[in-house]
């Protein structure tokens, strides 16, 4: 299973505890500890009861909360980044407004945070982005203001976290881009300076074994 807090891959190792139930059915708390990050992931398990056998119809993830059908933010994300995107998640089907503009202010931190790109109003930011980031993402970034028509509301650029009315489908495709922008800038990277150490410390361990070869040799000599 995927930890619903890192989305790392991780071997479930999960305990039951029965707490309540009525004529229907049985209820019970269903609960571990993810080992990458450590943190807790609770589920409420409801089902059948015969003799000392439970049959689970359904279970439902109660920590941490769902967002919208989505992982959380990865854990390479920064944690002031990864707030608002969780939270633009939570309250994506209760309001598309708030969310998008989570997701506004997200995208524009991570934007501000990019060597190369200058502070000023979201839609110029974007425009530097374009130039920065490879065309997949720049196209991704772009749709937003397409999508958002920055035009007709001239407050998602210049005041990016306000809530204003939001087109269809923005705040689905802010999430999306985000999470396109997490892999780019966080995922991957990480990933390749993992890959770029363990090669490091490979080499280092094939040049101190030649120098352990050419001592013994000097040794004999």
């Amino acid at each position: 299973m995927k930890c619903p807090h890192c989305n790392h891959t991780i071997h479930s190792n999960q305990k039951y505890t029965a707490f309540t139930y009525d004529k229907d059915c049985h209820w019970r708390v269903v609960h571990e500890q993810c080992p990458e990050c450590q943190k807790v992931i609770i589920y409420i398990s409801r089902g059948k009861r015969a003799r000392d056998a439970f049959t689970e119809i359904n279970r439902y993830l109660v920590y941490p909360r769902k967002i919208g059908g989505r992982s959380q933010a990865p854990s390479e994300v920064p944690q002031h980044i990864a707030e608002d995107y969780n939270e633009a998640g939570v309250i994506l089907n209760y309001s598309p407004k708030a969310s998008a503009a989570l997701s506004r202010r997200c995208l524009q931190t991570i934007l501000r945070e990019t060597d190369g790109i200058k502070n000023g109003t979201l839609d110029s930011e974007i425009n530097q982005a374009l130039k920065l980031f490879p065309p997949y993402i720049g196209d991704a970034i772009d749709a937003i203001r397409n999508i958002g028509d920055f035009v007709a509301h001239p407050k998602k650029s210049t005041s990016a976290g306000e809530i204003v009315a939001v087109e269809p489908g923005e705040a689905e495709w802010a999430l999306e881009v985000l999470e396109q922008l997490f892999d780019f800038c966080y995922v991957q990277p990480k990933k390749l300076k993992e890959k770029q150490d363990t090669l490091h410390k490979k080499l280092v361990d094939i040049n101190k074994l030649k120098l352990k070869i050419v001592d013994k040799e000097v040794d004999k000599e």
